[in-house]
């Protein structure tokens, strides 16, 4: 279950992080993709904190 939890958190970060490429392509929208970055990290940081598997 912890696995599964892992890998979709690592999903929507990576999904994130696109979207925050995508966004910030143009001013209008540079600071939401600036957003759609913080979040994407601090998802991928928190569940790589909070993983007990050592690879």
């Amino acid at each position: 279950m912890e696995t599964m939890l892992l890998g979709l958190a690592f999903l929507v970060s990576s999904v994130l992080f696109i979207l925050s490429l995508r966004g910030l392509s143009s001013q209008e929208t540079s600071r939401r993709g600036n957003v759609y970055g913080i979040v994407g990290m601090a998802i991928a940081v928190g569940a790589l904190a909070t993983s007990t598997e050592v690879e």
